[in-house]
């Protein structure tokens, strides 16, 4: 189904939907407590039949206060509604809410209240409330927590209602807020409330039609109690009076409705970087009788604190530790690149990695390697000391994963950043390294932290970092092919590198042999695997090679003297991934890559080559993407086809859809090309 592309389908059903008992816009002043029967009573959401959940309503409000005893305090309010249609989407019972303590500066989150709605089996409406037994707190570090609710009771068809509330002094991170979510969304709507005293740039992202996007003004005024010491002839006094100043606020609204799913499409994968949303950066603060404050943030003063901060640039002092390790694992006439590649290899082998993300390790770096495991980012400022120690300059890059979405080079958001990396100087170059993954070879990165850019975090020079493979990721296939009776027996011999290449070694390791052998046979239809062997599965740098030899009745068709082959599609790419008329995310191949097969078919006895498909090249801008496919007659009994696909630029905005779907219809065509062989005329 064209998931995305069909939005005017989809909002014109959710039109159909909305005018029921409850529009749309009534949502937006839904109580806690008071959702409509109708969404707890709904089985199917018929705008998106393959919708795991809905959101029903999401709407929250930022609103300055103010008070004599903490002066100005942002407080927001959130309140949101999620039907749960399958198994799958019960997944969205969960909620994970971040809070800070920034330099003396706290958030604060408070008035958690929870429902949970079902149907019970007498059809009357069950409601479970959120106790604190599901309420969990979470120190990620010193200025980073995590409050996480588990709705209870959850199942497919249940309605979930959460909100709560967070006090924040921390103006410079107002928070932002997200229209659209991977599943379908009725109702989002916003509020925002300053006072003039604080100046915000906004930055929309996204391609949604607002329902209301407005900004008004109001008055406002502070009130507080005064006292003055007053000294008399004869005594000395207190006096308190009353004091108000008037100031103008700043308001905003936005809604939006009936917002389709941005869900993965092929060659994207991280959705959430392009979804609607509207986010803030402080510029200034003035109050009344004072200079103004140029206070808007930047990643140069963002890496100041984070390298002043107790919880990351100060670990890199407590190392002592690598000092005797560091030369046991190096050799006197190593290369830089081989010494590089043995402290790379001896923290990915030594410390596991444990599946925890962020940026702050949450325990000494000399502990998690004694225990053999670590975050992403204890494990790669292990690596950034060994480095370091051993002579390199190496700097931490910290970043955020493909599920959170893309970094804003202009608005450094701190709770965006999920992901810490190496950055390591090399042959006059910098490189990025991460030892969270032993099984992907020297300079490749894991996939989900391939997200475009990272900030390098320097004393010296901070600055901005692609993430780019140092190598391709590569197949190479070897392809024998002959014919009998009505069978093609193949005989395949192909070498894979890069990225790919670690991801079949760690599933084999972790699945193991027998049940790697099984998947693997079964991704193969219409095929009957002979036998299969791997190589090379335990040796990081070196290719994994796949051995197989298989059998068929797909792909050939014999009809009276001719012989019709159609196998090539079937071990060169799949159909044409792109089939939407239109197209509005890019187009991400992640890594640089380098396909290259060669089919080699043994003509049977008794036949002749009565036609083969002709020799192209076709090149997408400039060689940026190339597809080769050559065919010749090798000797006097076999066909021989080499064919190719090269990356060379791995991301293309979406004007280029039109051109880059034309490239695979030629590729696709090519590969369905029919070899016809013809029996010979015997005299």
């Amino acid at each position: 189904m064209n998931r995305i592309f069909t939005c005017s389908i989809l909002v014109g059903l959710f039109c159909i939907i909305s005018t029921s008992s409850v529009h749309s816009q009534q949502l937006g002043s839904l109580k806690f407590g008071k959702v409509p029967n109708e969404f707890i009573q709904m089985k199917e959401f018929l705008a998106d039949p393959e919708a795991d959940a809905v959101i029903i309503s999401h709407v929250g409000e930022a609103k300055f206060s103010f008070t004599s005893a903490a002066g100005f305090v942002i407080n927001y309010k959130i309140h949101k509604v999620v039907k749960v249609i399958s198994s799958e989407g019960t997944s969205y019972a969960d909620f994970i809410i971040p809070f800070y303590n920034i330099q003396g500066r706290t958030d604060k989150v408070f008035n958690i209240k929870g429902n949970v709605y079902n149907v019970g089996d007498d059809g009357r409406i069950i409601q479970d409330k959120l106790t604190k037994d599901n309420i969990f707190e979470e120190k990620v570090s010193a200025t980073y927590n995590l409050m996480k609710v588990s709705m209870p009771k959850v199942k497919p068809g249940s309605v979930i209602e959460i909100s709560y509330e967070i006090n924040s002094d921390l103006f410079n991170y107002l928070r932002e807020w997200e229209f659209q979510s991977e599943i379908p969304t009725i109702w989002s709507e916003y509020k925002l409330e300053h006072p003039e005293y604080f100046s915000y740039s906004q930055i929309n992202q996204g391609s949604l039609n607002y329902d209301i996007s407005k900004k008004t003004t109001s008055a406002g005024r502070i009130n507080w109690m005064q006292s003055d010491v007053v000294h008399g002839r004869y005594v000395t006094s207190n006096q308190s009076s009353m004091q108000s100043v008037d100031f103008e606020n700043q308001n905003y609204h936005w809604a939006v409705s009936n917002v389709p799913a941005l869900r993965e499409e092929p060659f994207v994968d991280n959705p959430k970087s392009y979804i609607s949303k509207v986010e803030f950066q402080l510029k200034w603060i003035q109050f009344p009788n004072s200079t103004r404050q140029n206070v808007a943030p930047s990643w140069e003063k963002m890496s100041e604190e984070l390298i002043a901060d107790e919880d990351f640039g100060k670990v890199l002092n407590k190392t002592k530790f690598v000092k005797t390790i560091v030369p046991s694992i190096l050799k006197t006439d190593d290369t830089e690149e081989e010494k590089i590649n043995a402290i790379l290899n001896h923290v990915s082998s030594k410390v596991s990695w444990n599946g925890k993300r962020g940026i702050y390790p949450t325990k000494s770096l000399e502990k998690a390697y004694q225990e053999g495991n670590g975050s992403v980012s204890e494990i790669n400022f292990i690596l950034i000391a060994f480095l370091r120690e051993a002579g390199f300059n190496a700097e931490p890059i910290v970043s955020s994963t493909r599920d959170i979405g893309f970094i804003n080079p202009i608005n450094p958001l701190m709770y965006k950043l999920n992901y810490l990396s190496a950055a390591v100087l090399f042959n006059g170059k910098e490189l990025v390294l991460d030892a969270s993954d032993n099984m992907l070879p020297f300079g490749v990165s894991p996939r989900h932290s391939m997200n475009h850019k990272g900030w390098v975090v320097s004393n010296q020079n901070s600055h901005w970092i692609d993430f780019q493979s140092r190598i391709p990721m590569t197949e190479a296939a070897l392809i024998q092919v002959s014919l009998s009776d009505s069978d093609i027996n193949v005989d395949v011999n192909k070498r894979i590198t890069g990225f790919k290449a670690g991801n079949l070694k760690r599933r084999l390791k972790q699945e193991g042999l027998e049940k790697f052998k099984e998947d693997f046979a079964n991704n193969l239809k219409d095929w009957t695997v002979i036998e299969s062997s791997f190589e090379n599965a335990d040796v990081r740098e070196m290719p994994f090679v796949e051995k197989y030899k298989m059998v068929s009745r797909q792909g050939i068709d014999i009809s009276g003297d001719f012989i019709y082959l159609d196998i090539f599609e079937k071990f060169f790419h799949a159909d044409n991934p792109f089939k939407d008329e239109k197209r509005l995310l890019p187009i991400d191949y992640i890594y640089t890559r380098k396909d290259n097969l060669t089919l080699v078919i043994d003509i049977p006895d008794g036949y002749e080559i009565e036609s083969l498909p002709e020799s192209i090249v076709s090149n997408f801008e400039d060689k940026n993407l190339s597809f080769s496919y050559m065919s010749a007659i090798s000797g006097a009994d076999k066909i021989q086809i080499n064919c190719s696909m090269l990356v060379n630029q791995t991301f293309y905005t979406s004007d280029k859809y039109d051109k880059m779907k034309d490239f695979f219809s030629i590729m696709e065509a090519k590969r369905k090309e029919v070899i016809v062989l013809k029996r010979k005329v015997t005299e």
